[in-house]
């Protein structure tokens, strides 16, 4: 019947029966509806078992609003009601608790030789071991991702996130990577959604990781990811900003003094060889060689002090430009914990005016190589939940 109503109100707004002015406010009402649902929803993830007065004082909604946002979640099973339990006197309000299993989400990570599938709950805790692939020689990309995802499970999965590996252009459906050159040729949306027909969000993986480290922070705030790539992302108002071209904050792609990139000056395998770590030994190997010769004082901490500088001198810029309050720093290097993120906020302070570093503070990421899963679950999340929760007729 709903769907039937909105069919003729288009027809008539096509033929200009009903004015699009009525049209913009149907819109900015749908709007409100969503961001009040997402506000309750984290609210209840956030804080466990609350009363509806609890989410109304927390998130500033009407009593109304909340019993019919309360409505809509008992009706779709997320959550369950019960009497609170406590030895308090005097008449006992219901309390309200996420149900994490009551919906699926997935999340899958795309890198050059392999696919990687976490299954998480709606408290974005994995519910399963990840399901992982490993390219043969010899198969077309595509074909190896289908087999994939045929293996994925539907069931209550309320979408998928895609974690990709650059960035990605929605006009084309196709994801621009250095690593895997072939990804560009492969509509991605299309391949995930075709198999399963669930929403699906694709997003560049330092992007994602940003994503998860600012929370609900609205502070402006850079990403800087270093890896073999370096990638970087800017945040504003817990929003992405990825500029006319989806490349903004990729700082690792800036020309340096001895005319290299600055992925190929100081990337994770040009730091490698820079500190003398053979080529054929694990990244964890040679984290501990690294370390050793730090506490041996073999020579590595000068090789690392050019590396800091260099990319501080990077980060100097992004700062002039973007103006973040914090730039947190995830990837290759966090075993090398505060100690290195101390001595690149040391050094990049001493290039910057006062006005841009008064506040500015720089530290290691606290998702770790979580943080990419967790952004894609929040976005699925936050997209999902703008969905009515499946319960229009």
């Amino acid at each position: 019947m709903v769907s039937l109503m909105r069919f003729w109100e288009g027809m008539l707004i096509d033929l200009g029966v009903i004015p699009v002015t009525r049209q913009s406010e149907r819109l900015n009402v749908s709007m409100v509806k969503d961001q009040s649902r997402k506000l309750v929803f984290k609210h209840i993830s956030r804080y466990g078992s609350v009363t509806r007065s609890d989410i109304s004082r927390g998130t500033g909604l009407s009593h109304g609003t909340v019993k019919t946002l309360m409505d809509e979640f008992l009706k779709a099973g997320l959550i369950e009601e019960k009497k609170d339990n406590s030895p308090a006197v005097g008449r006992k309000p219901r309390k309200v608790q996420l149900r994490a299993d009551a919906r699926r989400i997935g999340v899958l990570e795309i890198a050059p030789d392999r696919l990687i599938y976490s299954d998480l709950n709606l408290s974005l805790e994995p519910v399963s071991p990840p399901l992982i692939a490993t390219r043969p020689s010899g198969v077309k990309y595509r074909t190896w991702m289908e087999g994939f995802l045929a293996r994925i499970p539907v069931g209550t999965l309320a979408g998928i996130g895609v974690v990709a590996p650059g960035p990605y252009r929605r006009e084309t459906d196709s994801v621009i990577s250095n690593l895997i050159p072939g990804l560009k040729q492969i509509p991605l949306e299309e391949t995930v959604r075709g198999l399963h027909n669930i929403p699906v969000i694709i997003a560049e993986d330092v992007h994602l990781a940003a994503l998860a480290e600012a929370g609900d922070s609205e502070q402006p705030l850079f990403y800087l990811y270093l890896s073999r790539g370096i990638g970087g992302a800017y945040l504003s108002g817990n929003k992405i900003l990825a500029g006319a071209g989806g490349l903004a904050g990729e700082i690792g792609q800036m020309i340096m003094g001895d005319g290299r990139r600055l992925e190929e000056s100081v990337g994770w395998l040009a730091a490698r060889e820079a500190l003398g770590v053979p080529g054929t030994i694990s990244d964890a190997e040679a984290q501990e060689m690294i370390l050793k010769s730090l506490a041996d004082g073999q020579g590595a901490e000068k090789t690392l002090k050019v590396i800091i500088n260099r990319l501080a001198k990077a980060l100097s810029h992004a700062v002039c430009v973007l103006n973040p309050k914090t730039i947190i720093i995830g990837g290759a290097f966090d075993f090398l914990g505060s100690d290195f993120s101390d001595a690149l906020e040391t050094e990049l302070r001493s290039l910057l005016i006062e006005a841009h570093k008064s506040d500015l503070k720089v530290r290691l990421s606290g998702s770790g190589k979580r943080g990419m899963i967790l952004g894609a679950g929040m976005m699925i999340i936050d997209r999902w939940l703008e969905t009515d929760l499946g319960l229009e007729n």
